[in-house]
């Protein structure tokens, strides 16, 4: 996890199988926070990979993808490997 403007940044990969190139998903993803606190955010996940940087206002205590098994999915982690894009 990188750090601007002082803010933790979260680099997030998503893959997905078996989609055409233009398939896009809405993901949801909770991030919860050590005191407790939690954020619901979208990914918008677009063909076999996305990656995405978000600014957080605090360092992440538990993150999950697909929190309320919205989307039929199975998910699996895995370790970051490459250099995470810089946000925007």
């Amino acid at each position: 996890m990188g750090r601007w403007d002082g803010h933790p940044l979260l680099h997030l990969r998503v893959r997905q199988e078996g989609v055409p190139p233009g398939f896009v998903m809405p993901v949801p993803l909770r991030i919860q926070f050590p005191d407790s606190a939690q954020a619901f955010v979208r990914v918008n996940v677009r063909g076999a990979v996305t990656e995405a940087t978000l600014r957080l206002p605090a360092a992440p205590a538990l993150l999950e993808l697909n929190p309320l098994g919205s989307v039929l999915a199975e998910v699996k982690s895995e370790p970051w490997t490459g250099t995470p894009a810089r946000p925007d």
